[in-house]
């Protein structure tokens, strides 16, 4: 569904696998926001507000919400123009 949504609206897919991995427990969604890694310990420390400014995620979001409003608002034209049609049909004859 979400391909062939991607071909009508370019950009849909994207989104939607950078909004599933913050959703799901992986590590862009758990492990990435909430540790930083230490390459030559080989360690990883874990809690909150380790990094400063969580911008990946906030652009990801961002940019996720302008995509879904720009979709919104295309369905909603759509909609706007077939409902007064659609009502037509329904009406008796």
């Amino acid at each position: 569904m979400l391909d062939r949504m991607d071909k009508q609206f370019p950009g849909v897919r994207e989104r939607y696998d950078e909004l599933s991995e913050f959703a799901h427990p992986n590590w862009g969604g758990v492990s990435g926001l909430f540790s930083i890694i230490d390459r030559e310990t080989r360690t990883a420390k874990f809690g909150r507000g380790l990094r400063r400014t969580p911008a990946a995620a906030k652009e990801s979001a961002a940019a996720a919400l302008r995509g879904y409003l720009e979709l919104f608002e295309q369905v909603y034209n759509w909609i706007s123009d077939t409902l007064p049609e659609f009502i037509a049909k329904l009406e008796p004859l």
